[in-house]
C-alpha cells in the first residue's frame, strides 16, 4: 500500500505557525508514504500536481494536511477519483483550523500537534475500503420556514421557477418587521408599499401554499426527503368563509387589548395591509361574549376550531425566521419601562406610521403631547461585552438617521440630538445620508458614553447623563423622549427549532452557516438552507440577496431529481455509549 501525503502551507495560514519543514522531514522516513508540500493545495497548480504525484508515485490511498474538510473535502475526493482512486480512500488531517489557527502563539506545540494528526489520519486510511455512493430521488417541493422579506423573496423566486412551496408562518400574518416599518433608508421609500404587492402576489401565486399562524414542531428524514410536521394553530375564524371585513367583527368586540404601540381588540387584523386578510381572535383576552359572532353575517366565526397537524414532504428547506429586538430593560441604568418616555426605535417606528397607534403623530407616551427635543441612544444591546452582545447590529445607525430625518421633516423645529459609539453608515448611499442628516436637516451627533437616563425632579422632562469623547467633558441634557436604537438578536424560539432542524448556532444564537464566506447561505444540514436576520443581523437588502443566494441553491438541488448520499453508516457500541448524543447535534 502506497500512501500519499500531501501537505499544504496555505500561504502563511499554516506554515506560518506550522513547521513544514519539521512535518516533511518527520513523515519521510515511513516507508510506504510519499510526502509532497505545495503552497497551495487547492489551486489549479496543486490538484495538477497532486494527480500528477498518484500517477507517478502509484499511490493508492491519499491523506491531505490542510484545512477543513467542510471547505474543500469534496474538491480533492473528485480530484483523486479522476486517477482512478475510490473517493472514499482518503482522509484528511485539518492543521489549519484545528491547529495554526489556534495554536499561533505556540508554533512549537503546533507543530507536534500536526504531526499527531497526520499520524492519527495515516493510520485510518489504512484501514478504509472502497464505497460506492448511493442515489435516492429528490421530492420537487420547499419548504420555507419565516414569512418576513427574506421568506417571502425565497418563495417568489422558487415559485416562479415552476416548483411548489410551502411558506410558514408562525404570526398571523407575512411581513415580518419590515411591515411594521414607516420608511426604509437610505432612500425614505414608503416601506408596505414595496413589501405590500409581494406579499399579495405570494398570497396569490398558484406554486404557493400559504400557512400563517402555523409551526414546525418535527422534521425527519434527510437532503432531498424530509418530513415534516406542522401546527397549525386555530383563529377561530372559517378562512374559506370570512371575506376580511375585519371592521364589522372588530367594532363590536368589547375587550380592548391595551398596548401603548401595537392596540387592537380580542378580534383584529394586526395592520390593515395583512396577508391573509383574516381577523384573529386572541383566546387569552376573550371572554367569550360572542358579539363578533353575532355580528358576522357570513358565520365565520368558529369557536370550536382545534389545532390542525399537517403533514408534508419536501426535498429542500429554508430557514429564514428573522429576528427579534434587543429588550432594554435588563439595562437598569437606562430606565426602559419604568420612564414611558422611554422607548425603542421600533415603537417609534410605529409612531410613525400613519397606521400606528397615534396616525403617525409623534407624541409623548406620558402626557400625548408633542415633544419639543428628541434624543437617540445608539448600540443599546449591541457591541456590549458585560451582555454578551459583542457583536455590531448594523442596521441601528441608519435606522437612527433615518428616523431622525423623519421627526426633522414633520417638525422643522423640533430638536434631535443623536448620542452614538462609533456611526457607522454601511450601505449603498447610506454615508450620503448620514451627511444629509447633518448638513441639511441639523441633527446633532455627540459621540458620547451614556451613563443613565433619569427623570427630572423639577419637570416632566428626562435627563440623559454621560461623557462626551470627543470634548472630554461630562453632561447632563434633557429631552422630552429618549429612543434607544435596540440592537438585533435571534427570532424568539430560535433554539428550539435549531434542535428540530438540527442545526447548529453561532455564539450569540443565529443560526450558524456552513462556510461564512463561500457558503453564507448554506447551514450545516445539507439540504438546509438559511437566509435574512437569522443567520446574522443585517438591512433588507442583504437579507433579500442572501434569500435569493438560498432559493437558487434549493432549486439547483431539486432540479437534479437524484442525489448521492454518503454511504457511510455509522454504528455505536451500546456498551461504550453513554448517550450524550454528541454525535445526533454534529451530525448533517
Amino acid at each position: 500500500m502506497n500512501i500519499g501525503l500531501f501537505v499544504c502551507d496555505c500561504g502563511k495560514n499554516i506554515s506560518g505557525t506550522i513547521n513544514n519543514d519539521k512535518i516533511i522531514e518527520y513523515f519521510s522516513q515511513y516507508p510506504d508514504v510519499f510526502v509532497f508540500r505545495e503552497q497551495y493545495l487547492c489551486s489549479e497548480l496543486g490538484l495538477k500536481e497532486i494527480k500528477e504525484e498518484i500517477e507517478e508515485k502509484q499511490i493508492d490511498r491519499v491523506v491531505i494536511a490542510a484545512c477543513s474538510f467542510k471547505l474543500h473535502g469534496s474538491l480533492f475526493q473528485k480530484t483523486i477519483e479522476k486517477v482512478g482512486i475510490n473517493r472514499f480512500l482518503i482522509a484528511f488531517a485539518n492543521i489549519r483550523e484545528q491547529n495554526s489557527w489556534v495554536h499561533s502563539h505556540h508554533p512549537q506545540k503546533a507543530t507536534q500537534k500536526a504531526i499527531d494528526q497526520i499520524k492519527m489520519a495515516i493510520a485510518q486510511v489504512r484501514l478504509l475500503n472502497p464505497l460506492e455512493m448511493q442515489s435516492v430521488s429528490i421530492i420537487p417541493r420547499i419548504l420555507i420556514i419565516g414569512g418576513g422579506v427574506a421568506g417571502i423573496k425565497a418563495a417568489l423566486i422558487i415559485a416562479n421557477a415552476g416548483y411548489q412551496v410551502y411558506l410558514v408562518e408562525r404570526e398571523p400574518t407575512i411581513g415580518g418587521h419590515m411591515a411594521l416599518f414607516d420608511k426604509t433608508f437610505p432612500t425614505l421609500d414608503c416601506s408596505i408599499c414595496i413589501l405590500g404587492p409581494l406579499m399579495s402576489e405570494v398570497n396569490e401565486h398558484p406554486n404557493i401554499k400559504l400557512l400563517t399562524y402555523s409551526e414546525v414542531k418535527k422534521i425527519e428524514g434527510y437532503i432531498g426527503n424530509f418530513k415534516v410536521t406542522i401546527k397549525k394553530k386555530p383563529r377561530f375564524i372559517d378562512e374559506d368563509e370570512c371575506v376580511g371585513c375585519f371592521d364589522i367583527c372588530r367594532d363590536v368586540c368589547p375587550i380592548d387589548v391595551v398596548d401603548t404601540f401595537f392596540p387592537r381588540k380580542a378580534i383584529d387584523v394586526p395592520y390593515p395591509q395583512a396577508i391573509p386578510l383574516l381577523p384573529t381572535i386572541l383566546e387569552e383576552e376573550c371572554i367569550g361574549c360572542k358579539a363578533c359572532a353575532q355580528a358576522c353575517d357570513r358565520n365565520a366565526i368558529d369557536f370550536d376550531q382545534e389545532p390542525q397537524e399537517i403533514q408534508i414532504e419536501v426535498g429542500a428547506i429554508i430557514v429564514s425566521t428573522g429576528l427579534k429586538t434587543f429588550d432594554p430593560t435588563i439595562l437598569a441604568e437606562l430606565n426602559y419601562q419604568k420612564y414611558q418616555d422611554v422607548i425603542t426605535t421600533l415603537q417609534l417606528e410605529r409612531l410613525l406610521n400613519n397606521d400606528g397607534p397615534t396616525g403617525g403623530k409623534i407624541i409623548k407616551p406620558s402626557s400625548g403631547k408633542t415633544p419639543k427635543r428628541v434624543s437617540f441612544i445608539l448600540c443599546v444591546g449591541s457591541r456590549n461585552k458585560k451582555i454578551d452582545h459583542e457583536y455590531c447590529s448594523q442596521v441601528c445607525c441608519n435606522a437612527s438617521i433615518k428616523q431622525a430625518i423623519l421627526l426633522k421633516k414633520e417638525y422643522p423645529n423640533i430638536d434631535v440630538t443623536v448620542y452614538y459609539t462609533d456611526i457607522r453608515a454601511v450601505g449603498k448611499n447610506c454615508e450620503e445620508f448620514y451627511n444629509r442628516a447633518r448638513e441639511e436637516f441639523g441633527v446633532r451627533f455627540i459621540k458620547s458614553n451614556i451613563s443613565a437616563i433619569v427623570h427630572s425632579d423639577t419637570s416632566e422632562e428626562l435627563i440623559i447623563r454621560g461623557e462626551d469623547v470627543i470634548e472630554n467633558v461630562l453632561f447632563e441634557h434633557t429631552t422630552d423622549l429618549a429612543v434607544l436604537a435596540v440592537g438585533i438578536e435571534p427570532a424568539e424560539g430560535t433554539t428550539q427549532l435549531s434542535q428540530i432542524l438540527n442545526i447548529s448556532q453561532d455564539p450569540y444564537g443565529f443560526l450558524l452557516e456552513k462556510h461564512l464566506k463561500v457558503k453564507p447561505s448554506e447551514s450545516s444540514v445539507n439540504g438546509i438552507y438559511i437566509a435574512g436576520a437569522i443567520q446574522g443581523p443585517k438591512d433588507i437588502p442583504s437579507s433579500i440577496a442572501q434569500a435569493e443566494s438560498a432559493a437558487s441553491k434549493a432549486i439547483a438541488l431539486i432540479s437534479r431529481k437524484e442525489i448521492e448520499l454518503d454511504p457511510h453508516i455509522v454504528y455505536y457500541n451500546p456498551e461504550k455509549c453513554d448517550m450524550c448524543r454528541l454525535c445526533e447535534s454534529i451530525c448533517n
